[in-house]
């Protein structure tokens, strides 16, 4: 399976989305996912501005699409996103975790299940807790974790959560979390190679 990057946020992620995706490149053979705390109809603006920004494919997902290198999914507002076994995006009106829907413990939690390529999971700013689970179980699978740091967040809950359950990788301010997240991908597409 292909090399995937998971980056998750609330309160503020617009904003800290912005400035990752300035730095995002496509990278053959890497999938990227969003899951950003939003209501219906505001993800699909998000995603078309995040396009805009970057020189990445960012589009709402639909129930089947392809998770491929081909263009960035973001869970719609609303909806839960997970990942079958079949490669696919999965959408879902189950009951909202800690409070959100799409929450990034549902998305992690079933790429945990199902994903054998190499992981990547980004916390970015938010309230709340949301994440910490799902970046758990992806990191007894092996995954890398990025957590963004506590003088760059609007607000300091979600990266929290993760730094203090141990699970950060690293801990990054806003600026640096792009450049990594390139220089992992390019990394894991290297490693996928020589396997």
């Amino acid at each position: 399976m292909l090399p995937l990057v998971v980056i998750g946020s609330s309160t503020g992620g617009p904003q800290a989305l912005d400035v990752v995706f300035e730095h995002l490149m496509p990278v053959p053979s890497v999938a990227f996912l969003i899951v950003q705390h939003m209501p219906p109809i505001f993800t699909r603006s998000l995603a078309g501005r995040l396009s805009k920004r970057s020189a990445l494919v960012v589009e709402e997902a639909s129930e089947g699409d392809l998770v491929s290198d081909q263009r960035v999914l973001m869970a719609p507002g609303g909806l839960h996103m997970t990942i079958g076994s079949d490669g696919k995006a999965h959408l879902d009106q189950t009951p909202a975790i800690h409070g959100v829907r799409p929450a990034l413990d549902r998305t992690l939690s079933s790429i945990a299940d199902v994903w054998r390529g190499p992981v990547l999971a980004v916390v970015l700013t938010g309230m709340g807790v949301d994440g910490t689970d799902g970046v758990r179980l992806v990191y007894a699978k092996g995954a890398e974790v990025y957590a963004q740091d506590e003088a760059t967040c609007v607000i300091y809950g979600m990266p929290r959560s993760v730094i203090d359950a141990g699970l950060a990788s690293a801990v990054l301010p806003l600026d640096q979390i792009g450049p990594a997240v390139m220089q992992w991908a390019q990394s894991a597409v290297r490693m996928s190679n020589l396997a």
